[in-house]
């Protein structure tokens, strides 16, 4: 069976480059492409007996999904639509439960709001034990992207390779292995003996890290490593904005995540406030079905939309 990708919408969901992407991403890995939205019973009239029309909220939520459908000119055979009804988060873990990946669009909203929709989605994600994607609203990717790829040593952030192997090879990325020393220069003692114990950490820590990045560069990707020193968040953050990646991949390794626990610190701030696609990796890792595809079958199946983020025809 094909893998399934959960696509959370919101009213006010810009549909423009994110949701192609979305749909590329799909096409990419041959999976199916189900774009869900949650009908709010709270915003329902009351009729004449005092009691919601659940049905005219219901109507809307089918509404707007099959207008992000057309915008997309996507036909049923590449994606089906289905409302979630309900209490938000039970609903949203509930359709986790038959989903490879979440992909949570963002609202067209303030950045409260686009921040509380992300936590919402990660939470539900890490519960069921499933990768989650943040796309920003209206965001477009371009050619000669690549993947930024954080590690930090642990197994729960090495989870997170063969997914984002997999993304680099299906989009024709290449990808930045970073490691980020956890260590505040600022804050260390002004002594003659730190500067060449930092450089000495640092050399070391590469080493390591090229011989990871040797490893996945074996499986036909071009692989890079690098080092930053400093706070994990700011380091990716930055990063991520200097060398305009396309997306960044992190694992979660927070307490709780292998019982479907909450997620890291780190994962969670970073996919709070990414401004570019953000994509975090249970401990588990991603289904199989995402990631088992060959580098010659990747090849194989046809871009479904130009690096413009524009629309495409029906297949």
């Amino acid at each position: 069976m094909g893998a399934s990708i959960l696509l959370f919408a919101q009213r006010g969901t810009t549909p423009e480059g994110a949701l192609s992407f979305a749909l590329e991403l799909a096409r990419r890995f041959g999976a199916t492409l189900v774009m869900t939205e949650h009908a709010d019973e709270s915003l329902c009239p009351a009729g004449s007996r005092g009691h919601r029309d659940v049905a005219q909220q219901d109507t809307a939520a089918y509404a707007h999904l099959e207008w992000l459908r057309q915008e997309v000119r996507a036909t049923g055979r590449d994606v089906s639509i289905r409302v979630l009804h309900g209490e938000l988060p039970a609903a949203l873990h509930q359709a986790l439960t038959t989903a490879d990946l979440l992909i949570a669009l963002d609202p067209d909203a303030g950045e409260d709001l686009r921040r509380r929709s992300r936590m919402l989605a990660l939470e539900a994600a890490c519960q069921a034990g499933v990768p989650a994607l943040a796309l920003p609203a209206g965001w477009r990717r371009s050619p000669g992207h690549r993947l930024l790829l954080a590690f930090d040593g642990s197994s729960e952030s090495r989870a997170a390779f063969p997914l984002a192997t997999g993304v680099a090879r299906a989009l024709g990325w290449s990808i930045l292995l970073l490691q980020v020393i956890p260590l505040e220069a600022a804050r260390l003692p002004r002594h003659p003996e730190i500067p060449p114990l930092l450089r000495r950490l640092r050399a070391a820590v590469r080493r390591s890290l090229q011989a990871e990045a040797e490893a996945l560069a074996g499986a036909g990707l071009e692989v890079a490593a690098g080092v930053m020193v400093g706070s994990p968040v700011s380091s990716l953050l930055r990063a991520a904005r200097l060398l305009r990646a396309g997306m960044i991949v992190l694992g979660s390794s927070g307490r709780g995540t292998r019982a479907g626990g909450a997620p890291g610190s780190v994962a969670t701030a970073v996919f709070l406030r990414a401004r570019v696609p953000c994509l975090v990796v249970p401990w588990r890792g991603p289904a199989a079905s995402l990631t088992e595809a060959t580098a010659e079958e990747v090849a194989a199946r046809p871009l479904a939309l130009a690096d413009t983020g524009g629309g495409t025809g029906s297949r």
